[in-house]
């Protein structure tokens, strides 16, 4: 069995994929809060800003691939902890694809849809980057800092993702549900488009790329949606109340960093080369209500 170390195992990705890839990998997870365990998965708390410690780690266990899911990915936190994030979103980034690259390993790196500007999509892996915040800005560096290695690089980038939290760290669905469910209102955009993908699919991605890919993949989902059709369909797959949600534009919402209106991401070259095969919004949903919020 391959020895995978998996960065942010802890996190709503990393547990995702832990929990359903744990049969697949001998998986060596870290974790900056060490807040959680699954069967057979190890799971260390990592300082990966640390250079020495990150190497010391990787030594230790000698992985044969590294999926690395570790960021800060609040874009408002990045705005407003610049350096921060570039410690965590780039400088760690580049230490572990150097690593792999002097093991000879895959290096899986996740990225964001965010690194567009949102003014021509759909995207594809071809298109130019172009994004208008600081989170987004590391992204695109650490993307052309770790490529620039000439090592086994796969960078796959993600859309907003939903589904089954197994950890503290949840998706946009479980605060989501959790407001509608106790009367709250809640805003949502009419005017920022993604592709959402589910947690399974995007871990299925991830597996994909792990054995087969090379290059930059996006793995957004099949649909197109804005945050306000997304919660609507919430409603009617979860039966909650939709008039409590409520219509607004980007520009009503106070944001330190500034957010794209259309970063939706084409996923045929994840589909043709990799075999990839996302299901759609509305039958994940199901799956989750039928499983585990």
């Amino acid at each position: 069995m391959k020895k995978l170390l998996v960065t942010g195992a802890s996190g709503f990705l990393g547990s995702n994929f832990c929990r359903l890839y744990n049969q697949h990998y001998q998986i060596f997870g870290t974790s900056w809060e060490n807040d959680f365990s699954f069967n057979k998965v190890s799971i260390s708390k990592i300082n990966l800003v640390d250079k020495n410690e990150i190497e010391h780690f990787f030594e230790k266990i000698m992985p044969d691939a590294v999926l690395h899911l570790a960021a800060i990915s609040d874009p408002n936190f990045c705005e407003q902890n610049p350096e921060l994030s570039f410690e965590i979103n780039v400088k760690s980034t580049i230490y572990l694809a150097l690593l792999c690259e002097k093991a000879n390993i895959n290096f899986v790196f996740t990225s964001t849809d965010l690194v567009f500007d949102g003014e021509n999509a759909p995207y594809s892996e071809n298109d130019t980057t172009s994004p208008v915040n600081i989170y987004a800005s590391h992204k695109v560096l650490a993307e052309n800092e770790i490529l620039a290695t000439g090592g086994k690089i796969t960078i796959c980038r993600l859309p907003l993702m939903y589904g089954s939290a197994w950890t503290k760290r949840a998706s946009f669905l479980q605060p989501l549900i959790q407001n509608l469910s106790n009367g709250k209102e809640v805003k949502l955009f009419t005017d920022e488009y993604r592709t959402p993908a589910s947690a399974e699919d995007a871990c299925s991605g991830l597996a994909l790329a792990l054995e087969h890919g090379s290059g930059i993949f996006h793995f957004g989902g099949n649909e197109s949606f804005s945050r306000y059709e997304m919660g609507k369909l919430v409603c009617n797959v979860f039966n909650l109340p939709a008039e409590l949600l409520k219509p607004c534009l980007q520009k009503d919402a106070k944001m330190a960093a500034a957010r794209p209106k259309n970063v939706s991401l084409r996923n045929d070259k994840a589909k043709d080369l990799l075999g990839w095969n996302p299901i759609g919004i509305e039958e994940n949903l199901r799956k989750i209500i039928n499983y585990k919020l």
